[in-house]
């Protein structure tokens, strides 16, 4: 037997390790375009995107977005992407999202100021202002000619939240603010009615001069759930910035 025959017998099991470690790399590279800017996106702990690995998981997660915002993703764990796959109940217990509004995506970048004047405005005004955007969800879900409803028509399913209890700012720094809220969704189909507790967080993350939103939600039982929420998206926002070469 050549060298280069028992080089190559002995390169294979480092080949097979390469071929399966390779694809998990590129997966945590998504890579997501906001106007002319693109911007990187690291899956947070425990979930994978489903835009593309699940289609109808994704039109799911466009329903509990804020109204006029785009979904860069929705994120899920692997078990509810199979589900979805093969039309088995799913779990959802813990979920996430990254979303921009659509009206400032090819809009110059932000200035700083704008950033720190929406920080200050969302800490004095955060009950409000979630409840604004739960009222706009409602509207824009009972509306005839809108497309997220007619999706929740042709399901015969419906969807309601109720009114978000604020946590307050928990967590911020130099480009970046969290809010966190408690919120029931009641959702209903073919006469089953579900009504999920939520922990919910909203992070907003100036990133490349773009402003992100990332929303992260848990099953909400007792304060353990929220500080494992908090966490979580404690760690995905600043692997986020990291990843975009943003200082926090």
């Amino acid at each position: 037997m050549s060298k280069t025959t028992k080089h190559a017998r002995l390169l294979q099991p480092c080949l097979l390790a390469l071929s399966l470690i390779l694809p998990l790399t590129a997966q945590a590279d998504i890579t997501a375009q906001v106007g002319n800017v693109t911007i990187v996106l690291p899956d947070p702990n425990g979930l994978v995107p489903t835009k593309k690995a699940s289609p109808n998981l994704f039109a799911i997660g466009t329903l509990v977005v804020p109204p006029r915002h785009n979904v860069l993703d929705y994120y899920t764990s692997e078990a509810d992407v199979q589900a979805s796959l093969n039309d088995q109940p799913l779990n959802m217990g813990k979920t996430a999202a990254v979303v921009v509004d659509r009206d400032s995506e090819y809009k110059p970048d932000v200035p700083e100021s704008y950033f720190n004047g929406l920080k200050e405005y969302i800490r004095k005004n955060i009950d409000s202002t979630m409840d604004v955007v739960r009222q706009k969800q409602a509207a824009k879900l009972s509306d005839p000619n809108d497309e997220q409803a007619q999706n929740l028509k042709k399901i015969d399913m419906t969807l309601d939240f109720s009114k978000p209890k604020s946590l307050g700012m928990i967590d911020e720094s130099k480009n970046h603010f969290t809010s966190a809220f408690i919120m029931k969704i009641s959702a209903e189909r073919n006469g089953v009615r579900v009504e999920p507790v939520l922990g919910c967080t909203m992070s907003i993350v100036l990133v490349k001069g773009k402003l992100l939103n990332v929303l992260m939600y848990h099953d909400y039982q007792s304060d353990y759930d929220l500080k494992a929420l908090y966490a979580d998206t404690k760690d995905w926002v600043r692997r986020i910035a990291a990843a975009n070469g943003t200082p926090l």
